[in-house]
């Protein structure tokens, strides 16, 4: 069975949707776009869960510093992979990353797309941070609205996401009428102060059932705080 017909059984025609949701929805995602040009650097916690290769990882805490589209310090400080510390900035060392995979060893020069870096990985480095994301959910919402059989919004209300409110918006979608479209269902949640995306909560058919592929939050969020180059250096990530 192709995963395309897989998700048709799965979901079945999307339910019949409020005018006012989408519309709604439409604005929300509008506002997020609008929020996430207007940063030129930021620090967060990014909480993290990926399916990779079949298997659910833990779920990651990190502590980053991040600078569009692509500059990243990040410190693991949850549970999972503690003190693991990466810098990434492209053209710097020849556009390799620079991570310590634990406190006690040495930091190692690793291509961001190849099998070390990538491996439990669900994406590259590269695909980091608001600018890298929204993107995605704005081109699902794109295809929806061109064609509205497509996909269908739910409004889930406010909700408290690592101990802050957040709006959050369910949609499903019909990927077997559309590929093109990221996820077969989509949670996206927004900060009701700033707009940017708090959490965006990715499921889609993979090995045989709909599943939680995807998941990422950000919380803590210091917009603008004026990072530099001397920011992103090994000294100053702790490496």
């Amino acid at each position: 069975m192709t995963a395309l017909l897989a998700a048709a059984l799965i979901t079945g025609p999307v339910r019949a949707q409020s005018p006012a949701e989408a519309e709604a929805f439409h604005a929300a995602i509008a506002r997020m776009a609008a929020a996430t040009a207007a940063v030129a650097d930021a620090t967060f916690t990014m909480h993290r869960q990926e399916y990779v290769r079949g298997e659910l990882m833990p779920a990651e805490q990190m502590a980053v510093r991040y600078r569009p589209p692509h500059d990243v310090c990040m410190t693991w400080t949850g549970d999972v992979h503690q003190g693991r510390v990466l810098l990434f900035r492209p053209g710097w060392n020849d556009d390799d990353l620079w991570v310590r995979p634990e406190p006690w060893m040495p930091a190692l020069d690793l291509d961001p797309r190849g099998t070390l870096a990538t491996r439990g990985e669900r994406h590259t480095i590269h695909r980091m941070g608001w600018h890298n994301l929204v993107p995605l959910f704005q081109a699902d919402v794109a295809l929806a609205e061109a064609r509205r059989e497509l996909a269908a919004v739910e409004d889930m209300g406010m909700v408290m996401l690592h101990g802050e409110p957040a709006h959050c918006w369910r949609v499903v979608s019909r990927k077997d009428l559309e590929p093109r479209l990221y996820g077969t269902e989509l949670e996206i949640c927004v900060d009701p102060n700033n707009h940017l995306m708090r959490q965006a909560t990715v499921r889609d058919v993979e090995d045989g059932a709909l599943r939680m592929v995807e998941k990422y939050g950000f919380s803590n969020i210091t917009v603008n705080p004026g990072l530099t180059d001397a920011d992103f250096t090994p000294v100053e990530c702790g490496l």
